[in-house]
């Protein structure tokens, strides 16, 4: 199982683009959008979007098309937004507990790349686990087959909070960034009055597509969080259920 790499393997610039041939059908239900459990995120133009293009919101509803999951990535947990070398520096330098602690934090992470919206990685915010060196807890998707997704897709990655409101509370920023060869790309990061707004819906397990439009190439997509206190544990604060790179947007009909 390719999960939890610390040191990421380097693709070559020559690398092909990568492949349109993703799932169009994510949860086996696309259309009426009823998840197959209770935990699923619904893929129905319904759901709450914080997605952006060169800046500026984009109007509608995401509705995602084709997941991480046909690039068969490989997946780093990791903290402070770092990928590569950086990350691999940073995590030598700390004691094997907090190397442990960083890497629980994230359960089935996998998950976020199956190509399934009923199943999701689950994050843990722990108290003592972040603060001094470690800042945020990192989940980033390292594409490996086709080598890049081209500027013009998506950097997109489905989310949902089963706290509901209290645990969107207790986030200080959601980042969603990329990176081509290690080097940053884009970035995209929701504050705690953009995180607010993502509870609007009422709905007692808030859920939302977040990201942006890409401009630039990435092999490697993350997404970083971090918590508004430290000093409380938060079991399943956020669930990431899928890294999507194209969809469509919809206009929710009125009434």
């Amino acid at each position: 199982m390719r999960i939890f790499n610390i040191t990421t393997a380097v693709i070559g610039a020559g690398a092909l683009a990568l492949g349109l041939s993703g799932c169009d059908n994510l949860n086996g239900d696309v259309v009426g959008g009823e998840p197959e459990s209770a935990t699923g995120l619904l893929n129905d133009g319904l759901t709450t979007t914080a997605i952006t293009g060169s800046g500026n919101p984009i109007a509608g509803n995401f509705i995602c098309s084709n997941s991480i999951s046909a690039t068969k990535p490989d997946l780093v947990v990791g903290t402070n937004g770092l990928v590569g070398g950086l990350l691999t520096d940073l995590l030598g330098s700390l004691g094997l507990d907090v190397v442990g602690n960083l890497l629980n934090s994230v359960s089935t992470p996998e998950a976020a790349v199956d190509a399934n919206l009923d199943t999701a990685a689950g994050v843990t915010l722990t108290a003592g686990l972040l603060g001094g060196t470690l800042s945020s807890v990192d989940l980033t998707a390292v594409v490996r087959e086709g080598g890049t997704v081209p500027a013009g897709f998506y950097a997109v990655a489905g989310l949902s909070f089963p706290g509901g409101i209290a645990n969107l509370s207790l986030f200080n920023s959601i980042t969603v960034r990329t990176s081509l060869l290690d080097l940053p790309q884009e970035v995209a990061t929701l504050d705690q009055s953009a995180i607010s707004l993502l509870g609007i819906n009422g709905s007692t397990v808030p859920s939302a597509w977040v990201g942006f439009k890409a401009t630039r190439p990435y092999d490697k997509l993350t997404i970083s969080l971090v918590p508004g206190l430290l000093s409380v544990n938060v079991g399943d604060a956020v669930r990431i259920h899928e890294f999507c790179y194209d969809g469509r947007f919809v206009i929710p009909k009125a009434g």
